[in-house]
C-alpha cells in the first residue's frame, strides 16, 4: 500500500488519481501555539510556520521547536542562544560546590536545528509571533548533554505538558525567572527540562545547595572576578623596561 501526498489546494477531481487508495493533502500552513501540545509523524515540507508565545518578561527562557529559523527570522524582537556548558565554581573556598552557572552563546548568523533544546528571550513583553518559511518536522523528543568531571547535565525537550508531580518525582528542573532552579509547576509544550547526574558520589552536590543555576552570556558578562581595568591610571606615569 502507498500514500499520495498532494499540495492542499488541488483538486484531483477527473485525474488519473482520483481512484487512487489513500490520498493525504499537504498543508500549506502550520500555526503552533506555546503550550499546546503538538504532535505530527511526518515532515512537511514549504509551509508556513507561525509559532506564537506570551512573554510575561524580558528573562531567559527554554525554547524547543519541531522547524528550523533563520537569524533573520528572530533578530528584530528575539534573542537567541545554544548552551555551551555549565560551570561548578567554589565561591567560599570550603571544597564545596556552591554556585553554578550554565554559559550561552548568542546566536548572531546561521539557522537554528529543529528539535534541539535552545534558550530565548524577548525584547519586549506580551504575545508574539515568530514566521517562517520551510520544513515542520515530527514531535521527536531529543537531548543534548554536557558535564564537569563530577556532574552530567542533561537537557531534554517536550510536545507534551509534563506533570509536576513528574518533573519533582524525578528532580527535574527547568527554566524560570531567567535562571535554572527545581521544578514546581508543570512543564508546558515546547520547553525542556534538565536532569542532574553525579559521576562521583564523593562530590555530588548537597541536598538544598545550589537552588539556582544561573545563565551566563558569553562575551556580555564574566563573573570570574571583580577586576574592572587591568591597570591603574598611575601606570601612565611610570617608566617601563625590559
Amino acid at each position: 500500500y502507498a500514500t499520495l501526498y498532494i499540495p492542499y489546494e488541488c483538486d484531483i477531481t477527473g485525474s488519473v488519481w482520483a481512484n487512487f487508495g489513500t490520498i493525504k493533502r499537504n498543508p500549506t500552513k502550520w500555526d503552533l501555539v506555546d503550550g499546546y501540545e503538538y504532535y505530527n509523524t511526518i515532515p512537511y515540507g514549504n509551509l508556513t510556520i507561525n509559532y506564537t508565545r506570551t512573554f510575561n518578561n524580558t528573562g531567559w527562557q527554554a525554547l524547543y521547536i519541531p522547524f528550523s529559523l533563520a537569524y533573520s527570522d528572530w533578530k528584530d524582537k528575539f534573542e537567541v542562544a545554544y548552551i555551551n556548558g555549565v560551570r561548578q565554581q567554589d565561591t567560599d573556598n570550603d571544597g564545596a560546590i556552591d554556585y553554578q552557572a550554565m554559559d550561552v552563546v548568542k546566536i548572531t548568523n546561521g539557522k537554528l536545528k529543529p528539535n534541539t533544546p535552545y534558550l530565548i528571550r524577548a525584547k519586549s513583553t506580551g504575545e508574539q509571533t515568530i514566521t517562517t518559511k520551510g520544513t515542520i518536522y515530527p514531535n521527536e523528543i531529543k537531548s543534548i548533554d554536557c558535564s564537569t568531571t563530577v556532574t552530567e547535565y542533561t537537557f531534554t525537550g517536550t510536545y507534551s505538558t509534563i506533570p509536576v508531580s513528574t518533573m519533582i518525582g524525578n528532580n527535574y528542573w527547568a527554566m524560570g525567572g531567567g535562571s535554572l532552579c527545581p521544578c514546581s509547576s508543570d512543564l508546558k509544550p515546547f520547553r525542556w527540562m534538565m536532569d542532574i547526574k553525579s559521576l562521583d558520589p564523593m562530590y555530588e552536590l548537597p541536598s538544598g545547595v545550589n537552588a539556582e543555576i544561573h545563565i551566563c552570556v558569553i562575551g556580555e558578562q564574566d563573573e570570574t572576578t571583580g577586576i574592572k581595568n587591568l591597570y591603574g591610571s598611575e601606570r601612565s606615569f611610570v617608566d617601563c623596561y625590559d
